[in-house]
Formats: structure tokens, sequence, C-alpha cells
């Protein structure tokens, strides 16, 4: 019996922490504007996991206000011009809700250095995620910011 616990609590906690793994490498970079830095990776090679090839460094800083401002670095944490990206982008905020989890998408639009949004009305409840989708050429970049509070 006590066999048969153990088993079930070791298969329980492997699936726990399943998705912690991430989209690209564990970035350990500090922000420069005071947000949180994750990697951006080719959206298509989400799956990877953290063997997704890095191509960019996005930093998220939040507002009170719900405000969203998404800056790019990069691999180096250097500005670069994001001249040759699509104007506009989208985000997807995850969350936790009673009955499960909901997502909500919402626009970024470049202005300056940056691409901003606004997260859409909603009560939520803590950890969060959003994943960002910005476009640069043919590719699509992923921009995973997990486990938000």
């Amino acid at each position: 019996m006590k066999t048969l616990i153990l088993g079930l609590v070791l298969v329980l906690s492997t699936l726990a922490i399943a998705h912690d793994e991430g989209h690209g490498p564990l970035i350990t970079d500090s922000a420069k504007h005071g947000g949180v830095v994750a990697p951006a990776i080719q959206a298509s090679h989400a799956k990877l996991g953290r063997h997704a090839p890095l191509i960019y460094k996005g930093e998220l800083l939040r507002s009170e206000e719900g405000g969203v401002r998404v800056y790019l670095y990069t691999p180096n944490m250097q500005a670069f011009s994001l001249s040759k990206f699509e104007k506009k982008g989208k985000a997807i905020l995850e969350f936790k809700t009673k009955k499960g989890w909901d997502k909500k998408e919402f626009s970024l639009t470049f202005s300056g250095d940056s691409f901003i949004g606004v997260l859409p009305k909603c009560t939520l409840r803590k950890p969060y995620n959003i994943d960002v989708f910005l476009t640069e050429g043919k590719k699509t970049l992923l921009i995973a910011f997990d486990h938000l509070d």
C-alpha cells in the first residue's frame, strides 16, 4: 500500500511540473526597464521546450492600469531596430478561473521602441501567462511570459 501511494505521488508530482520547462532557453538576465525577461523563439519551435533556439530576448512591463509594453533585445540584451517587424502583434492572456483555464486575445501595436497593448478586462487569478506573437519578415516569434503574478 505504501509503495502504491509513493508511486502515485511521484507520478502526480511529475505531471504537475511538466509544463514548467518553458519555451526556449532559460534566461537569467536582469530586465532593463524593471519588467520580466523571457526568450523569444520561433513560434514553430515552441514544442522543443528549452531546446528551442534563442532568437531574441523580450521584456514585459505591466502597469497597474492594465497596460502592457514589450521590448525586444538581441541575445546579449542590446536594443536594436525593430523596423523589420510588422507594426501589429498579438498576445494571449491565459488565466485561471473557477472552472479551469481561460484565454483572451489582445492586440499589440508598435510604438517607438516597443509594442504596447492593454490587458483584456477580467478577474485575474495568479499565476497567469501572457504569450506574445510578433512577426519579423516571414518568421512568427513567440515570447512566453509564464507564471506571472
